[in-house]
């Protein structure tokens, strides 16, 4: 990895000192122009400012329509992962910020498991008709 690096980084130079080489010829080493202050640079500060708005608003819109795309992608995973998988997640209820509820279905059979940071425990199998107080109490 050392190596790739070093040689990269020796490309990288070399190659920016031949530029430097190509785009400054020698004699304005030896002779510089004794005039370059004294030139006056047009520069717009208002046309500088709309081309930056311009280029980070660009940039903030199309994070935003990235930022929708995989939201909407990530929300259909979840139905596509239940439509081709033997385990349905049926149902999530949080409890707390660290602690859940899932209704799962696993091969037609209904199960309520909770999730907290102590670890994932099967808390019962859901009939049709169950009534959730005989749930709690077992």
């Amino acid at each position: 990895m050392r190596r790739i690096f070093k040689y990269t980084l020796s490309m990288l130079v070399t190659s920016t000192l031949a530029m430097a080489q190509e785009i400054i010829p020698e004699d304005l080493y030896q002779n510089p122009p004794q005039n370059i202050m004294n030139e006056s640079i047009q520069y717009n500060f208002w046309d500088e400012f709309g081309k930056m708005s311009l280029a980070l608003s660009l940039i903030l819109i199309s994070l935003f329509i990235l930022a929708w795309a995989l939201k909407r992608v990530m929300g259909k995973r979840n139905i596509w992962m239940n439509e081709s998988s033997i385990i349905k997640i049926l149902e999530r209820r949080p409890l707390s910020p660290k602690a859940s509820l899932y209704l799962l279905e696993v091969e037609g059979k209904k199960i309520l498991i909770g999730e907290s940071p102590n670890g994932i425990s099967r808390i019962s199998d859901v009939t049709p008709k169950a009534d959730f107080q005989s749930m709690l109490k077992q």
